[in-house]
Protein backbone atom coordinates (compact mmCIF):
# COMPACT_ATOMS: atom_id res chain seq x y z
CA UNK A 1 0.00 0.00 0.00
CA UNK A 2 1.28 3.43 -0.97
CA UNK A 3 0.69 5.15 2.38
CA UNK A 4 1.25 2.27 4.78
CA UNK A 5 1.79 3.60 8.30
CA UNK A 6 1.58 7.28 7.32
CA UNK A 7 0.09 9.48 10.05
CA UNK A 8 -2.26 11.84 8.24
CA UNK A 9 -4.41 14.81 9.21
CA UNK A 10 -7.02 16.03 6.71
CA UNK A 11 -9.26 19.04 7.23
CA UNK A 12 -12.77 19.33 5.83
CA UNK A 13 -13.70 15.62 5.73
CA UNK A 14 -17.34 15.86 6.75
CA UNK A 15 -19.11 16.27 3.39
CA UNK A 16 -19.96 13.05 1.57
CA UNK A 17 -19.02 13.64 -2.05
CA UNK A 18 -16.52 16.37 -1.10
CA UNK A 19 -12.80 16.44 -1.77
CA UNK A 20 -11.87 15.92 1.89
CA UNK A 21 -14.06 12.86 2.37
CA UNK A 22 -12.79 11.37 -0.89
CA UNK A 23 -9.19 11.89 0.19
CA UNK A 24 -9.85 10.47 3.64
CA UNK A 25 -11.29 7.27 2.16
CA UNK A 26 -8.53 6.81 -0.41
CA UNK A 27 -5.72 7.59 2.05
CA UNK A 28 -7.11 5.06 4.53
CA UNK A 29 -7.45 2.37 1.86
CA UNK A 30 -3.81 2.98 0.95
CA UNK A 31 -2.79 2.17 4.53
CA UNK A 32 -2.70 5.59 6.20
CA UNK A 33 -3.91 6.28 9.72
CA UNK A 34 -6.19 9.26 9.26
CA UNK A 35 -7.75 11.84 11.55
CA UNK A 36 -10.16 14.21 9.86
CA UNK A 37 -12.11 17.24 11.04
CA UNK A 38 -14.99 19.39 9.93
CA UNK A 39 -16.86 22.49 11.03
CA UNK A 40 -20.28 20.88 10.84
CA UNK A 41 -21.19 19.17 14.10
CA UNK A 42 -20.80 15.41 13.87
CA UNK A 43 -20.03 15.36 10.12
CA UNK A 44 -16.37 14.28 10.34
CA UNK A 45 -17.29 11.67 12.93
CA UNK A 46 -19.95 10.25 10.60
CA UNK A 47 -17.70 9.84 7.55
CA UNK A 48 -14.97 8.34 9.74
CA UNK A 49 -17.39 5.83 11.28
CA UNK A 50 -18.38 4.59 7.84
CA UNK A 51 -14.73 3.83 7.06
CA UNK A 52 -14.06 2.26 10.44
CA UNK A 53 -16.90 -0.17 9.69
CA UNK A 54 -14.70 -1.39 6.82
CA UNK A 55 -11.80 -1.95 9.21
CA UNK A 56 -9.90 1.24 8.33
CA UNK A 57 -7.99 3.37 10.85
CA UNK A 58 -9.94 6.63 10.66
CA UNK A 59 -11.40 9.02 13.22
CA UNK A 60 -13.04 12.42 12.98
CA UNK A 61 -13.55 15.52 15.13
CA UNK A 62 -15.72 18.62 14.99
CA UNK A 63 -13.41 21.67 14.89
CA UNK A 64 -13.79 25.34 13.98
CA UNK A 65 -10.46 25.98 12.30
CA UNK A 66 -11.04 29.73 12.22
CA UNK A 67 -10.44 29.56 15.99
CA UNK A 68 -6.64 29.26 16.31
CA UNK A 69 -6.90 27.76 19.79
CA UNK A 70 -9.31 25.05 18.62
CA UNK A 71 -7.14 24.31 15.59
CA UNK A 72 -4.02 23.98 17.74
CA UNK A 73 -5.80 21.65 20.16
CA UNK A 74 -6.90 19.44 17.28
CA UNK A 75 -3.34 19.29 15.96
CA UNK A 76 -1.82 18.48 19.34
CA UNK A 77 -4.48 15.91 20.26
CA UNK A 78 -4.10 14.24 16.87
CA UNK A 79 -0.31 14.16 17.08
CA UNK A 80 -0.56 12.56 20.52
CA UNK A 81 -3.05 9.98 19.26
CA UNK A 82 -1.04 9.04 16.18
CA UNK A 83 2.40 9.43 17.73
CA UNK A 84 3.34 12.19 15.30
CA UNK A 85 2.34 13.70 11.96
CA UNK A 86 3.69 12.72 8.54
CA UNK A 87 1.11 14.42 6.31
CA UNK A 88 -0.99 17.54 6.82
CA UNK A 89 -3.63 18.00 4.13
CA UNK A 90 -5.19 21.48 4.44
CA UNK A 91 -8.33 20.91 2.42
CA UNK A 92 -11.00 22.81 4.37
CA UNK A 93 -12.16 26.24 3.22
CA UNK A 94 -15.10 28.57 3.74
CA UNK A 95 -15.93 30.37 0.51
CA UNK A 96 -18.18 33.38 -0.04
CA UNK A 97 -18.57 35.40 -3.22
CA UNK A 98 -19.67 38.85 -4.37
CA UNK A 99 -18.76 41.21 -7.22
CA UNK A 100 -15.96 43.52 -6.11
CA UNK A 101 -18.18 46.61 -6.40
CA UNK A 102 -20.57 45.05 -3.90
CA UNK A 103 -18.02 43.38 -1.63
CA UNK A 104 -18.06 44.41 2.02
CA UNK A 105 -15.09 44.47 4.34
CA UNK A 106 -16.85 41.88 6.50
CA UNK A 107 -17.12 39.45 3.57
CA UNK A 108 -13.49 40.08 2.55
CA UNK A 109 -12.17 39.38 6.04
CA UNK A 110 -14.41 36.33 6.46
CA UNK A 111 -13.10 34.76 3.25
CA UNK A 112 -9.45 35.47 4.07
CA UNK A 113 -9.96 33.96 7.51
CA UNK A 114 -11.85 30.93 6.20
CA UNK A 115 -9.53 30.14 3.28
CA UNK A 116 -6.07 31.44 4.19
CA UNK A 117 -5.86 31.98 7.95
CA UNK A 118 -7.10 28.44 8.61
CA UNK A 119 -3.99 27.06 6.92
CA UNK A 120 -1.77 29.05 9.26
CA UNK A 121 -3.88 27.93 12.23
CA UNK A 122 -3.15 24.25 11.50
CA UNK A 123 0.30 24.39 9.91
CA UNK A 124 1.90 26.54 12.61
CA UNK A 125 1.34 24.10 15.51
CA UNK A 126 1.92 21.11 13.23
CA UNK A 127 5.32 22.37 12.03
CA UNK A 128 7.39 20.90 14.88
CA UNK A 129 5.69 17.53 14.48
CA UNK A 130 6.32 17.58 10.73
CA UNK A 131 9.99 18.35 11.34
CA UNK A 132 10.25 15.35 13.65
CA UNK A 133 8.82 13.11 10.93
CA UNK A 134 11.97 13.52 8.84
CA UNK A 135 10.02 13.15 5.59
CA UNK A 136 6.77 15.05 5.94
CA UNK A 137 4.37 16.39 3.33
CA UNK A 138 2.07 19.41 3.46
CA UNK A 139 -0.71 19.49 0.87
CA UNK A 140 -2.72 22.69 0.50
CA UNK A 141 -5.88 23.10 -1.54
CA UNK A 142 -5.65 26.23 -3.69
CA UNK A 143 -7.64 27.06 -6.84
CA UNK A 144 -7.33 28.13 -10.43
CA UNK A 145 -8.80 31.42 -9.15
CA UNK A 146 -5.47 32.03 -7.40
CA UNK A 147 -3.57 32.15 -10.69
CA UNK A 148 -5.91 33.91 -13.11
CA UNK A 149 -8.69 36.44 -13.03
CA UNK A 150 -12.25 35.11 -13.30
CA UNK A 151 -15.19 37.46 -13.64
CA UNK A 152 -18.29 35.31 -13.05
CA UNK A 153 -19.57 34.90 -9.49
CA UNK A 154 -17.36 37.63 -7.97
CA UNK A 155 -14.15 36.00 -6.77
CA UNK A 156 -11.89 38.85 -5.63
CA UNK A 157 -11.66 37.70 -1.99
CA UNK A 158 -11.53 34.02 -2.95
CA UNK A 159 -8.79 34.68 -5.52
CA UNK A 160 -6.76 36.72 -3.04
CA UNK A 161 -7.02 33.98 -0.43
CA UNK A 162 -6.10 31.17 -2.81
CA UNK A 163 -3.27 33.23 -4.29
CA UNK A 164 -2.03 33.59 -0.73
CA UNK A 165 -2.25 29.82 -0.28
CA UNK A 166 -0.04 29.31 -3.33
CA UNK A 167 2.52 31.88 -2.18
CA UNK A 168 2.54 30.45 1.35
CA UNK A 169 3.06 26.96 -0.03
CA UNK A 170 6.17 28.03 -1.92
CA UNK A 171 7.66 29.59 1.20
CA UNK A 172 6.81 26.57 3.35
CA UNK A 173 8.58 24.41 0.79
CA UNK A 174 11.67 26.62 0.90
CA UNK A 175 11.81 26.85 4.69
CA UNK A 176 10.86 23.23 5.28
CA UNK A 177 13.25 21.60 2.81
CA UNK A 178 16.25 21.43 5.19
CA UNK A 179 14.07 19.49 7.64
CA UNK A 180 12.63 17.13 5.06
CA UNK A 181 9.26 18.90 4.84
CA UNK A 182 7.78 19.11 1.36
CA UNK A 183 4.88 21.47 0.57
CA UNK A 184 2.69 21.43 -2.52
CA UNK A 185 -0.58 23.06 -3.54
CA UNK A 186 -3.33 21.55 -5.66
CA UNK A 187 -5.10 24.16 -7.79
CA UNK A 188 -8.07 22.53 -9.50
CA UNK A 189 -10.52 23.89 -11.97
CA UNK A 190 -14.20 23.05 -11.57
CA UNK A 191 -14.67 20.11 -9.19
CA UNK A 192 -18.17 18.74 -8.66
CA UNK A 193 -18.97 18.59 -4.95
CA UNK A 194 -22.08 19.39 -2.89
CA UNK A 195 -20.47 22.73 -2.00
CA UNK A 196 -19.74 23.80 -5.59
CA UNK A 197 -23.15 22.61 -6.75
CA UNK A 198 -24.68 24.98 -4.21
CA UNK A 199 -23.10 28.20 -5.45
CA UNK A 200 -21.88 27.71 -9.03
CA UNK A 201 -24.43 28.95 -11.54
CA UNK A 202 -24.71 28.32 -15.25
CA UNK A 203 -22.54 31.33 -16.21
CA UNK A 204 -19.52 30.27 -14.15
CA UNK A 205 -20.00 26.59 -15.00
CA UNK A 206 -19.96 27.41 -18.73
CA UNK A 207 -16.98 29.74 -18.30
CA UNK A 208 -14.92 27.08 -16.53
CA UNK A 209 -15.96 24.17 -18.72
CA UNK A 210 -14.93 26.15 -21.80
CA UNK A 211 -11.38 26.18 -20.39
CA UNK A 212 -11.29 22.46 -19.61
CA UNK A 213 -9.42 20.18 -21.93
CA UNK A 214 -11.26 17.23 -20.41
CA UNK A 215 -14.88 18.26 -20.89
CA UNK A 216 -16.31 17.31 -17.54
CA UNK A 217 -16.03 18.66 -14.02
CA UNK A 218 -13.43 17.05 -11.80
CA UNK A 219 -14.51 14.70 -9.03
CA UNK A 220 -13.30 14.34 -5.48
CA UNK A 221 -11.49 11.13 -6.41
CA UNK A 222 -9.62 12.91 -9.22
CA UNK A 223 -8.08 15.25 -6.68
CA UNK A 224 -7.61 12.52 -4.06
CA UNK A 225 -5.42 10.40 -6.33
CA UNK A 226 -3.11 13.36 -6.86
CA UNK A 227 -3.04 14.02 -3.12
CA UNK A 228 -2.10 10.38 -2.44
CA UNK A 229 0.89 10.79 -4.73
CA UNK A 230 1.96 14.00 -2.96
CA UNK A 231 1.59 12.31 0.43
CA UNK A 232 3.51 9.21 -0.59
CA UNK A 233 7.24 8.58 -0.80
CA UNK A 234 6.81 8.44 -4.58
CA UNK A 235 6.88 12.25 -4.56
CA UNK A 236 9.97 12.60 -2.37
CA UNK A 237 11.57 14.78 -5.09
CA UNK A 238 8.55 17.03 -5.62
CA UNK A 239 8.07 20.22 -3.63
CA UNK A 240 7.19 23.92 -3.99
CA UNK A 241 4.07 23.51 -6.09
CA UNK A 242 2.00 20.90 -7.85
CA UNK A 243 -1.02 22.01 -9.78
CA UNK A 244 -4.05 20.03 -10.88
CA UNK A 245 -4.79 22.54 -13.60
CA UNK A 246 -4.29 20.02 -16.38
CA UNK A 247 -8.07 19.99 -16.65
CA UNK A 248 -8.14 23.74 -16.96
CA UNK A 249 -5.72 25.23 -19.44
CA UNK A 250 -2.91 24.05 -21.72
CA UNK A 251 -0.65 26.97 -20.84
CA UNK A 252 0.22 26.10 -17.27
CA UNK A 253 2.57 23.54 -15.90
CA UNK A 254 1.47 20.42 -14.07
CA UNK A 255 4.53 19.97 -11.91
CA UNK A 256 7.68 21.73 -10.81
CA UNK A 257 10.08 18.90 -10.25
CA UNK A 258 12.27 19.34 -7.16
CA UNK A 259 10.89 22.83 -6.60
CA UNK A 260 14.07 24.31 -8.05
CA UNK A 261 14.51 28.06 -7.95
CA UNK A 262 14.59 27.96 -11.75
CA UNK A 263 11.31 26.06 -11.97
CA UNK A 264 9.29 26.70 -15.11
CA UNK A 265 6.94 29.63 -15.09
CA UNK A 266 3.23 29.21 -15.65
CA UNK A 267 3.43 31.03 -18.98
CA UNK A 268 4.02 29.13 -22.19
CA UNK A 269 7.13 30.04 -24.12
CA UNK A 270 6.41 31.21 -27.64
CA UNK A 271 7.87 29.37 -30.64
CA UNK A 272 10.79 31.79 -30.88
CA UNK A 273 11.31 32.33 -27.17
CA UNK A 274 14.53 31.19 -25.60
CA UNK A 275 13.74 28.11 -23.53
CA UNK A 276 14.55 28.60 -19.85
CA UNK A 277 16.68 25.46 -19.83
CA UNK A 278 19.00 24.23 -22.54
CA UNK A 279 22.00 21.97 -22.97
CA UNK A 280 25.50 23.32 -22.60
CA UNK A 281 28.17 22.02 -25.02
CA UNK A 282 29.10 19.38 -22.41
CA UNK A 283 25.51 18.21 -22.17
CA UNK A 284 24.76 19.73 -18.77
CA UNK A 285 21.38 21.39 -18.21
CA UNK A 286 21.72 25.15 -18.01
CA UNK A 287 19.03 27.41 -16.62
CA UNK A 288 19.08 30.88 -18.16
CA UNK A 289 17.58 32.35 -14.97
CA UNK A 290 20.53 31.26 -12.82
CA UNK A 291 24.17 32.19 -12.94
CA UNK A 292 25.41 28.80 -14.04
CA UNK A 293 24.53 25.18 -14.77
CA UNK A 294 21.68 23.96 -12.62
CA UNK A 295 22.88 22.09 -9.56
CA UNK A 296 22.23 21.49 -5.89
CA UNK A 297 22.13 25.19 -5.06
CA UNK A 298 18.98 25.53 -7.20
CA UNK A 299 17.30 22.60 -5.48
CA UNK A 300 15.04 22.73 -2.48
CA UNK A 301 15.40 18.94 -2.25
CA UNK A 302 19.16 18.67 -1.78
CA UNK A 303 20.04 15.68 -3.91
CA UNK A 304 20.83 15.27 -7.62
CA UNK A 305 18.02 14.75 -10.08
CA UNK A 306 17.67 11.14 -11.29
CA UNK A 307 20.05 10.12 -14.06
CA UNK A 308 17.81 7.40 -15.47
CA UNK A 309 16.45 9.55 -18.28
CA UNK A 310 15.96 13.00 -19.74
CA UNK A 311 14.43 15.67 -17.55
CA UNK A 312 10.76 16.08 -18.41
CA UNK A 313 8.81 19.25 -17.76
CA UNK A 314 5.24 18.01 -17.83
CA UNK A 315 2.65 20.27 -19.40
CA UNK A 316 -1.06 19.98 -19.90
CA UNK A 317 -1.52 19.53 -23.58
CA UNK A 318 2.04 18.65 -24.42
CA UNK A 319 5.34 17.50 -22.97
CA UNK A 320 8.47 19.62 -23.28
CA UNK A 321 11.51 17.38 -23.60
CA UNK A 322 15.10 18.58 -23.29
CA UNK A 323 17.35 16.48 -25.51
CA UNK A 324 21.10 16.58 -26.17
CA UNK A 325 22.13 18.45 -29.29
CA UNK A 326 21.90 16.25 -32.37
CA UNK A 327 19.68 13.65 -30.74
CA UNK A 328 17.17 14.10 -33.58
CA UNK A 329 18.81 15.31 -36.82
CA UNK A 330 17.47 18.62 -38.06
CA UNK A 331 15.33 19.21 -34.98
CA UNK A 332 15.39 21.93 -32.38
CA UNK A 333 16.70 21.02 -28.94
CA UNK A 334 13.51 22.22 -27.27
CA UNK A 335 10.67 20.08 -28.64
CA UNK A 336 6.95 20.30 -28.10
CA UNK A 337 5.35 16.86 -28.51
Amino acid sequence: MRLAGKRVLITGTGTIGGQGAAAQALFAREGARVIGCDLKEGAAEETAEQLRADGLDVSGTTVDLTDPGAAEKWIEDSAASLGGIDVLYNNAAKARFAPFAEMTLELWRDVIQGELDVIFHTTSPAWRHLKQSGGASIINTASMSGVRGISPLGQAAHAAAKGGVIALTKTLAAEGAPDGIRANAISPGLVKTPSTDAFIGDELRTFQMNMHLIRRPGLGDDIAYLAVYLASDESSWVTSRFSARWVTTPTTSIAWIAGASGAPSSTRHGPRATPPCSRTPRGRLHDSRTSGPTGHRAHLVQRPRPRSGNRLLLRCAWVRVLLPAGAIPGSRRHLVL
